[in-house]
């Protein structure tokens, strides 16, 4: 991943920022999600999260998003 943003072998305090704010943004999805997984029910929370998961893969492949 370092190398991809052209950091590899040199400072790698971005590389550590970019981590951190995806580890903390991860956590806290967790968080939200199983809030909301309790009150309304775990099978409609994971089929919307599959459905919104496919929906968004299947517009990347439609438009041909290429990273």
């Amino acid at each position: 991943m370092a190398e991809e943003f052209g950091e590899g072998g040199h400072d790698t305090s971005n590389i550590s920022w970019v981590l951190l704010i995806y580890t903390m943004m991860l956590s806290s999805f967790i968080l939200l999600w199983s809030k909301l997984g309790t009150n309304r029910g775990y099978k409609r929370i994971f089929v919307t999260g599959i459905a919104v998961f496919t929906f968004s893969s299947l517009a990347i492949g439609v438009c041909g998003f290429k990273p």
